[in-house]
Order: C-alpha cells, then structure tokens, then sequence
C-alpha cells in the first residue's frame, strides 16, 4: 500500500528472474529494496492509467532501474498535465516520466515464460487498461471489491466504465482474482454476484 492508499505490484517470473513493477504511485525505495533482496530484474514500469497515485514514482524508478514506462496514449493528456493535476490537489508536483511504450487492447507483455495481456478498460480515463495474466486481472481502478472507480475526473465516464466491466472484465471466468488499484482483492464471480454497481437496479438508473 502506497502513500495514495493505492496498491503497487510487482509481478515476477521466478524461473527468469524478471520482475514488471505496476502502478509506481509512491515507495520507490521499498520497491527498489524488495528487486534488490529478492535479485529480481525490472523489466518495465507499467500504469494502469496516468492519475497522480498510480505514477507517481514512475519517473524516478524507470531513471534508476533504465527502464521502459508503458502507458495507454490515450492518458497521454492526463501525464502532462500532472503538474497542474498535483497543483489542484494541493501535493507537491510529480515528474511525469515520457512514454517508452504505448499500451494498446490485445498487446502482449512478456515476463519470462508468460504473458500479460493488455485489455482497454477505459472510463475511469480514457487510456485506462487492465493486465490479464493466468488466472489473475490487475484491473487499476476500473473495478474494486463491492465498487467501481469515480468517473467525475477530465475524461471519465460512467456509461463507458460500465461498458469496460460489462463486456471486458465479467467475460473472464469467475475465479480469475481481481487485483485493482485501491482496497482488497476479490474475484470476478463475486463482485457479478454482489457489486450494487453492476446489479440491474444500478443499470437503470
């Protein structure tokens, strides 16, 4: 758990080595600490979406680890405009890093001897993508345990995460656990069965 109160990754593959840090929104220096004890190497730095807490240490770890950042081009607008982003919010103003590697549906991202596949779940933001692999979905804010990801930011839309979550990440069977953005892991048969923002009640209104 982050400064943010938003979650950090760090996905690795033990048979390589390899190691992919998700949503870099404060600890750098655990982060950094957790590759070193562990001998893992970062491959690339990937965000979720390019809010505050989910880069906010993306630029220093990609300087010090030399790698990639990755990032759906339509959050591009998002990332430069942290400075005044952070300026709104009254916290000091965060580096934002360039994109080494724009995200896109369907992209593969190898680690070892698997693949996370990139899924466009756009709403929360426009550029807003999860990462699937096996039988786990790193799914940013777009869906949380009993809750889904606000929609009053620039470029947020509620008709349009719905849509993501309905047609995106409830497609995938119902054991796949959910690793989001902020709060609690679930799974996908639970927040079907249980989340008030996608029973039909919610859907009408």
């Amino acid at each position: 758990m982050a400064p943010f109160q938003q979650n950090t990754y760090v996905l690795a593959d033990e048979m390589s080595g390899e190691a992919i840090v998700i949503d870099p929104g404060g600890e750098a220096d655990a982060i950094l600490d957790l590759l070193s004890r562990e001998r893992w190497q970062a491959t690339l730095i990937v965000a979720t979406h390019a809010h505050p807490d989910h880069v906010a240490d993306a630029a220093r770890l990609r300087g010090e680890l030399s790698v990639p950042f990755c990032l759906h081009r339509g959050d591009a607008f998002l990332l430069d405009a942290l400075p005044e982003f952070c300026d709104a919010l009254g916290i000091p103003r965060i580096e934002a890093p360039p994109i080494d590697r724009a995200l896109a549906e369907g992209d593969e991202i190898a680690l070892g001897s698997r693949s996370l596949r990139v899924i466009e779940t756009p709403g929360h933001s426009p550029g807003s993508v999860s990462l699937h692999v096996e039988d786990l979905l790193f799914s940013g804010d777009a869906l949380f345990e009993g809750s889904i990801g606000r929609t009053d930011l620039p470029g947020g839309s509620l008709p349009v995460l719905l849509r993501s979550i309905r047609e995106k990440i409830l497609t995938l069977p119902d054991e796949t656990r959910v690793l989001s953005g902020h709060g609690e892991a679930t799974t996908v048969g639970r927040e079907r069965a249980t989340n008030p923002f996608l029973s039909p009640e919610f859907r009408e209104l």
